[in-house]
């Protein structure tokens, strides 16, 4: 079935073909540009296949959200005269076969792409390439580095951040006279960087406040891209390089930020074994993980006992999104307090969170989990009451969403006592924390070849 939204008429010309994945963008899309050629007309493809979908744990809000997008997508596409051709598929293995079919009725001669850096993506990309008797034009209009110009000296790829961000910042040209549009994604970029940008540093790891950027969404969908983000703060700063946001504590936060899910892209592109589960550090899948289904639903509910784990846990189920805070708190209580698979919860996370980005997501749990390259070592493990205590001192975020607590006072709410939970129906702790801890610290000494700090 082809959704089409609106009617291309059928001239007897070659056409160029712009084939739409995470990049639901009109401005700053390197292939849609090439695409546009003097005289040629062009169509725009969009692949829809809910049982991949659903294979790779995508979120119902995650597909209602590109549904939406699809329909902005195709009016922003309609003012350039160029219709979309939205293809309902089952799976990435229908896609080669349909691509082909649509190239041979509408004459298609060109197809223009955007690299995407997952496995399963990747071999579909190829395997259309192969069915297709067409020019094939790829761009890197994803990332702010195409992954085979960030590598060492040895030509290798970076493991460690702080390497990868700097020889970045040294490749990277500071974008110039990027467009921003007017909708919805562009609105909120605009508004974060005019609003919020400046004091992100300080105010980001506190989740009652608006302090961070909120459009994670948008740019694992591509509706933005991260030059536009650089372009958008470096307009609302009135600075005109990279170089001069990084005087700016703000806007250098957030820059990292973008770099950290670029370079977790980088390593699914060059360890594909990331995208089959794998750890990047093999010795550690001999941990002794517990598989307590009990532990691990009340982890998923929000009843673990621990405020701050339970209202990380009840925002992302209520609104199908969290704060980067509090995902990281959850994450590593997961992990390294009831000592359950992250494989288990970064599953759960795709399956809930609007902006379920595959490297970004992996790369979070692996570093909370200290299975990762440049991860967390495996002793730092948060406390979740001192964190409640130092990011919502006050109380005010706990109280939104375990308004059992509401009538404690900001100290007893962070952990109340025995009374208090029973009285207010709030659990007890599902675990001994300080236990747990050393249990998992003793598990993590036992493995031949684990570092004790980063690699």
């Amino acid at each position: 079935m082809v959704w089409q939204f609106y009617k291309m008429d059928k001239i007897a010309v070659k056409k160029n073909a712009v084939w739409f994945r995470q990049d639901l963008r009109v401005n700053d899309n390197p292939a849609l540009k090439a695409a546009q050629q003097p005289g040629v007309p062009v169509m725009a493809i969009y692949a829809i296949t809910p049982e991949t979908w659903q294979a790779h744990d995508w979120a119902p809000a995650k597909i209602d959200f590109v549904k939406q997008r699809l329909l902005e997508l195709a009016e922003e596409l309609k003012v350039l005269n160029i219709p979309l051709y939205c293809l309902e598929l089952k799976t990435f293995a229908d896609i080669p076969v349909a691509i082909q079919a649509l190239c041979e009725q509408h004459q298609i001669n060109a197809i223009f792409v955007n690299r995407q850096y997952a496995l399963d993506e990747r071999r579909c990309e190829q395997q259309v390439r192969q069915a297709c008797a067409v020019s094939w034009h790829e761009f890197d209009g994803n990332w702010l580095l195409a992954p085979e110009r960030a590598l060492n000296q040895q030509g290798e790829p970076y493991k460690v951040f702080t390497a990868f961000k700097r020889h970045a910042l040294g490749q990277i040209a500071s974008p110039n006279n990027i467009q921003l549009g007017n909708n919805q994604a562009e609105r909120a970029l605009t508004q974060f960087c005019q609003e919020a940008l400046l004091e992100y540093q300080t105010q980001r790891d506190f989740p009652n406040i608006e302090g961070t950027s909120r459009v994670s969404h948008y740019l694992a969908q591509g509706v933005l891209s991260p030059q536009q983000c650089i372009s958008a703060m470096m307009r609302a700063c009135g600075v005109d390089s990279i170089g001069a946001l990084l005087n700016l504590p703000g806007p250098a936060t957030w820059l990292s930020e973008l770099l950290w899910r670029e370079f977790y892209q980088h390593l699914m592109w060059h360890y594909p074994s990331l995208s089959k589960g794998k750890a990047f550090k093999p010795e550690t899948d001999a941990l002794p993980w517990s598989e307590d289904p009990l532990l691990f639903e009340a982890w998923c509910q929000g009843k673990t006992g621990f405020p701050l784990v339970d209202v990380g846990m009840r925002q992302l189920n209520q609104i199908g999104w969290m704060h980067n805070r509090l995902r990281m708190v959850t994450a590593m209580f997961l992990t390294k307090t009831l000592f359950i698979h992250w494989r288990l919860g970064e599953r759960y996370f795709m399956r809930q969170l609007i902006d379920g980005d595959f490297a970004a997501n992996n790369g979070g749990w692996q570093w909370c989990a200290s299975t990762g390259t440049d991860a967390v070592p495996y002793f730092r493990i948060f406390n979740p009451t001192t964190q409640s205590e130092r990011f919502d001192p006050n109380g005010d975020f706990i109280r939104r969403y375990c308004p059992e607590l509401a009538s404690l006072n900001a100290r007893d709410i962070h952990n109340p006592s025995p009374t208090q939970r029973q009285k207010l129906g709030y659990p007890q702790p599902a675990v001994d924390y300080k236990m747990m801890r050393q249990k998992v610290i003793g598990a993590f000494k036992s493995l031949k070849g684990i570092s004790n700090g980063k690699d």
